[in-house]
């Protein structure tokens, strides 16, 4: 995470490794609440992808079958309201 003291934003990268168990996966859904996303990448083909203000749906272009591990990053910023404080010089 990279903050911008003058915006009061922060951006970063985030990497999630994971393995389907029990079925196939055929989309991920995560929790994404007031992120603007600009990059979402896989090593596996994704079909598509949604944001929405709660959250990030990737739909693969075939199911991750089980035991496969797979990586999946997301490029995002945001504006923290909460749990966050920008404090400088001007503060």
């Amino acid at each position: 995470v990279t903050p911008d003291m003058d915006k009061r934003t922060v951006s970063g990268v985030m990497t999630l490794t994971f393995k389907p168990i029990g079925k196939p996966l055929e989309k991920l859904t995560l929790d994404a609440i007031d992120l603007n996303v600009s990059r979402v990448n896989c090593d596996a083909a994704v079909a598509g992808h949604t944001v929405s203000d709660k959250e990030i749906v990737v739909s693969f272009a075939e199911p991750i079958p089980v035991g496969r591990e797979t990586s999946l990053s997301v490029s995002y910023s945001a504006k923290p309201l909460y749990g966050l404080y920008f404090r400088g010089p001007s503060s």
